[in-house]
């Protein structure tokens, strides 16, 4: 059985993803620590991910050896270049060989294994959460770990093939869970894909996602002349009808312990 990982197809994604650890304002002589929920299998090589770049802000390294180019690549080498020394990156998980085999829903386990409230810069979830017993008890200590101006990364399925995983996270549930918790959301976007996780020609349909445009629904959007939500709204409902599935590419920072959130969850069971 192939799980997602560190795909071909999710690629590019993933890289926009790890570039967002320069907005952690990594100080001088200090470092940051990212940690990965997951014992992720990476399944693309340094040369793939060179060429995943020049469609990103960050650089091609011109200077790869041809091993390095054919070589599988580490988590380090997902990063940007000028940040990569400055970053300890560690996975976690209760399966496979991670660097720390911790259960994320037990927060006695967490702090027993070094993990301490405040201490992450960067979390980040590549389709993991789904295949946790109790998301809530996770996003909670998740949001824990992470510390004041540190991020929060998730890439979950909210429409999926039968039996994977225990849940499909919804995009409500990462919206109100992280502005009830004092996070300002950075970017929300969904993927749709045709294909798999690892076939050269899969297609992929990357949609920015406006979680008030899709709370109001599709007519209002139209009424309220909001062209463009509403163009990737119908094309969202569209692919989630057609694709295989449907990820959620999420990412929030966490504010400042002097900003209060107003913001309370709107279903009330979560509490």
């Amino acid at each position: 059985k192939i799980y997602m990982g560190i795909s071909r197809l999710f690629l590019k994604e993933f890289l926009e993803i790890c570039i967002f650890s320069k907005d952690t304002n990594i100080k001088k002589n200090e470092t940051a620590k990212i940690l990965f929920l997951g014992d992720q299998s990476i399944r693309v090589n340094t040369n793939q991910i060179n060429n995943a770049a020049k469609f990103l802000k960050s650089k091609k390294n011109k200077n790869l050896y041809l091993f390095d180019r054919l070589r599988k690549a580490t988590l380090h080498d997902f990063f940007p270049t000028d940040i990569r020394s400055k970053l300890i990156i560690k996975t976690l998980d209760i399966n496979g060989k991670p660097d720390l085999n911790v259960d994320i829903t037990r927060k006695k386990s967490l702090n027993e294994s070094g993990l301490l409230i405040g201490s992450i810069s960067h979390f980040i979830d590549i389709g993991t959460l789904e295949h946790v017993i109790n998301p809530y008890k996770a996003l909670c200590n998740i949001s824990d770990l992470i510390k004041k101006g540190g991020l929060i990364s998730h890439l979950s399925p909210c429409s999926s093939y039968l039996n994977h995983g225990y849940y499909c996270i919804s995009p409500q549930l990462l919206h109100d869970f992280y502005l009830s918790k004092g996070f300002k959301i950075l970017r929300f976007r969904t993927l749709s894909y045709i294909g798999n996780y690892d076939t050269k020609y899969s297609l992929c349909f990357n949609l920015n996602y406006n979680h008030d445009v899709e709370m109001k629904g599709l007519k209002s959007t139209l009424r309220g002349r909001h062209f463009k939500d509403f163009l990737d709204s119908l094309l969202r409902r569209v692919f989630l009808r057609l694709c295989r599935e449907t990820y959620i590419s999420f990412t929030a920072i966490k504010l400042p312990t002097n900003t209060k959130s107003n913001f309370t969850l709107y279903q009330k069971q979560y509490e």
